[in-house]
């Protein structure tokens, strides 16, 4: 491998920064719920010829827990979980995302509909 080919695998500030709230997510489940498998960054094929990539899946005693993480540093976010756009602000600029809500109600909607043989899976 070249020097080229390792600069190319540097991750980004973004890529960074999304992988350390995903990781301190990690850790916390693992405190908080001892008895929990911690998967990460899982990738669902849907029937629709989608994907749906789930950040956290915590397989728990009780029920699946499906998270989405996000990290925005020194940001306002503003959303309705009614609507599909929310916006964060940073500094004086506004910027709008996919609504964090819905993108979990479709991953929820994807595990189901992958997970269906199985029955019912709170």
């Amino acid at each position: 491998m070249g020097v080229l080919d390792f600069v190319k695998k540097i991750p980004t500030a973004n890529e960074m920064q999304g992988g350390l709230g995903e990781q301190l997510t990690k850790l916390m489940s693992k405190i908080d719920m001892p008895e929990t498998l911690v998967l990460h960054d899982v990738l669902i094929d849907g029937k629709d010829e989608n994907t749906s990539q789930i950040d956290l899946l915590l397989i728990g005693l009780n029920g699946i827990y499906v998270v989405e993480v996000k990290h925005f540093m020194d940001a306002k976010i503003y959303g309705d979980c009614k609507k599909d756009k929310w916006f964060y602000y940073k500094g004086k600029n506004k910027y709008s995302i996919y609504s964090p809500y819905m993108q979990n109600k479709n991953h929820i909607k994807y595990l189901k509909t992958f997970l269906s043989e199985f029955g019912d899976v709170p």
